[in-house]
Formats: structure tokens, sequence, C-alpha cells
């Protein structure tokens, strides 16, 4: 792909952001779209974990307001109600560098990309919610619910372990699992 580019600029096209855009479209079949999806959702459950981790509980990390919202109100003296919604105008703000050009080179994973992040918040709000059981919802009826509740509340109980929160695979792969 790159030899594609260098090959037409040193044809005499210059640098024009249209011949990469094209070149990357022509490549943007389904294959590429499928692995996309996978590598998105992996990606993304990794940032779930890495945010929890590190920046609502990172023990030697500044004083945040998101760390003292998550950790030291909503840990340490038990409000359940603090820290508990995902907003995904917060999450698409954040991850604006990953989409905005995810979007112009490849427009349907954009999209995708955009539908991830507004569906992560809107899950993490449902399952945490439930958790802390502020909220009965659909979440509650699921199979694999049970599961997501009791790694959960471990984590109340250690958090310094169990951060997933609906991605839960990451703390056995980082061995933060209880």
């Amino acid at each position: 792909m790159i030899v594609e580019i260098v090959a037409k600029i040193n044809a005499g096209h210059g640098f024009d952001s249209r011949i990469v855009h094209q070149i990357l479209t022509e490549r943007n079949n389904m294959t590429t779209f499928l692995i996309g999806v996978v590598t998105i959702i992996l990606l993304f459950s990794i940032v779930e974990y890495i945010v929890h981790r590190w920046f609502m509980h990172g023990h030697k990390s500044p004083v945040t307001q998101l760390r003292l919202e998550h950790q030291f109100m909503h840990h340490d003296s038990e409000r359940n109600d603090m820290n508990i919604d995902m907003k995904p105008w917060r999450q698409l703000k954040l991850t604006t560098p990953v989409w905005i050009p995810l979007t112009y080179f490849f427009p349907a994973l954009g999209v995708f990309f955009v539908a991830i992040v507004c569906f992560h918040a809107y899950l993490w709000t449902k399952v945490h919610r439930a958790h802390h059981d502020l909220e009965d919802s659909w979440v509650t009826k699921t199979s694999l619910y049970k599961r997501l509740r009791r790694h959960h509340l471990k984590h109340h109980e250690d958090d310094t372990k169990n951060f997933g929160v609906i991605w839960i695979w990451n703390d056995y792969f980082f061995g933060t699992k209880i």
C-alpha cells in the first residue's frame, strides 16, 4: 500500500490526500472490515481496562477529578451513585483523535467505531448501575450478568483487582483477576 502511494507521488501526482484515500478505500473490503471490527473491540476492551486501572485507581497517579469521583467517593465513601454513568459524548470527545481519521480513511470502520463507543458507554452505565442496585434493566436478565456482577463486587472488596466492568477477560490476561 505504501509502495503504491509512493509510486503515484513519484509519477508526478504529488502528495494528494485523495490518492491516499482512494488507495485505502479500495482495500476496504469485507475481510478488512471484519478484522477492523475485531481489532476495535479488542482495543476498546484494553482501553476500558487501562482507564479503570490507572486513571480511576492509579494509586501512584495524580489525583484527577475522575480519580477523585471514582476511587475516593465511589469506592472509599461507598457512594454507589457517584461515577456510575459513562456519557457517550465524553467518550466521543476523548476518542476524537481515533474516530475522525478512521472515518476519513475507512468510513465503514469509522462509523462502527463511533457506534462501539456509544454502545460501550450505554452498556457500561446499564451494567454498572445494575451492579450497585440503582437500576433493574435488561442486562440483569442476561446469562453473563451474574458473572459480571460477582467479578465487579470483588473489585469493590479489593480495588487493586478485577478492573473489567464489561470486558473481564483483560483481568485474566493482565493477572489482576481475583
